[in-house]
């Protein structure tokens, strides 16, 4: 029992050196890390100054397709300058998803264009609605021709929201969308 006692002792001792020497070391280099720090000059500012925060735009506008419902698909935007490419999925109105949409890009120039699944059965097939002069109007007189089916810039600045890109060209021979789809 005598020993068992004195083996508890000694462990108890132990950890009470081990953490005394323990709080000894991290309180002696605390302070000698702060004795190495030299003084702030008095130019030197003690407020910290805030770097502005680069934030991206906003592009928004209608989505559309001839049905009386908008299928799931993507949102797809290509900046015409690097050739990057952006894609916001859509879930569709069967499924709660809005009628408008909203898109944060970095700045840039892009084409935009829906990706509309269509066929549920087969979701690699897909069939799109781009951002064009037929979109902007959905008028006869900006359809018909082959210049109405032209993908547009649309400039993307930070912080800025560009508002009425809609989505809306499904209307197009396969001439046409050949032009579109050259955009991505």
């Amino acid at each position: 029992m005598r020993k068992k006692v004195f083996l508890l002792f000694l462990i108890l001792f132990a950890v009470i050196i081990a953490a005394v020497a323990y709080l000894v070391f991290i309180k002696g280099y605390r302070s000698q890390v702060a004795e190495n720090v030299p003084p702030l000059e008095e130019s030197e500012s003690k407020e910290a100054t805030a770097t502005p925060l680069v934030t991206d735009g906003t592009v928004s506008g209608k989505l559309c397709f001839p049905s009386d419902f908008l299928p799931p698909g993507e949102i797809i935007a290509k900046n015409t300058e690097t050739s990057e490419t952006y894609t916001q999925n859509y879930i569709g109105t069967s499924e709660g998803g809005a009628l408008t949409y909203e898109f944060a890009l970095p700045e840039g120039i892009y084409h935009l264009k829906y990706q509309a699944h269509a066929n549920f059965d087969r979701p690699d097939v897909f069939t799109s609605g781009y951002y064009d002069e037929c979109a902007k109007t959905m008028a006869t007189a900006e359809c018909t021709p082959d210049s109405g089916h032209i993908n547009i810039n649309v400039i993307v600045s930070s912080g800025v929201e560009t508002t009425d890109v809609d989505l809306c060209d499904f209307y197009y021979n396969p001439a046409q969308v050949q032009s579109l789809e050259n955009g991505f």
